[in-house]
């Protein structure tokens, strides 16, 4: 038989026992909903960072749609730099081969003033040229008006020379007691006609 002390024992046992597993049952009870609220906790934590992670990748993913947008414009800033630096090395180049020619472009402009001045004096004789040409035409013209008008008044005293020779053998001849023994005015006329002067008419006496 078991003795009573042994059964006492054994539900001191049994007690502490139940005890011990009510207290086993509240901490693991306790346990259990701290390791929930932790969990809970957690995921949020961690929901938080996975927004902030998102968040911050499409911040960064936008800077890095920004930076290479910028990235792009400096390259072609860049590119237009180069351009232009080469475009301006070509003028450098060109200036200098023109600086190489400075000598022989004074001489050419030299040269080129020269020709006009001689231009411009080769026409200002040429006027002047023609304007004595000119007055030389109208000095002959008048000229050889006044010659042509001698001429003819050389011409009219002749015929009037004649005229008068005429009419004086002509009263000659009508008296005959003043010049006896002549012969007629046409017949000396005819005989000595080789005789007379181109200028006028002789009198035969």
């Amino acid at each position: 038989m078991i003795s009573r002390t042994s059964i006492d024992e054994a539900n001191r046992h049994l007690l502490a026992l139940h005890k011990r597993v009510a207290e086993l049952e509240h901490t693991v009870k306790d346990q259990h909903e701290a390791l929930v609220a932790k969990d809970d906790f957690l995921k949020a934590k961690l929901n938080e960072v996975v927004a902030g992670k998102d968040q911050e990748l499409k911040r960064l993913t936008e800077k890095l749609t920004t930076a290479e947008k910028t990235v792009d414009i400096i390259q072609e800033q860049l590119r237009q730099k180069h351009q232009q630096v080469a475009s301006l090395q070509r003028s450098c180049r060109q200036l200098q081969n023109v600086v190489l020619f400075k000598s022989s472009l004074k001489n050419l402009v030299k040269t080129i003033e020269t020709a006009e001045h001689d231009l411009s004096s080769q026409a200002d004789l040429l006027h002047v040229s023609t304007v004595y040409t000119q007055r030389d035409r109208h000095h002959d013209m008048s000229i050889n008006s006044k010659s042509d008008s001698g001429i003819v008044g050389s011409i009219m005293t002749n015929h009037m020379g004649s005229s008068i020779s005429d009419e004086m053998l002509d009263s000659v001849n009508s008296s005959p007691s003043s010049f006896s023994g002549r012969k007629p005015r046409r017949e000396r006329r005819t005989r000595g006609g080789s005789e007379r002067s181109p200028k006028g008419h002789e009198l035969y006496l």
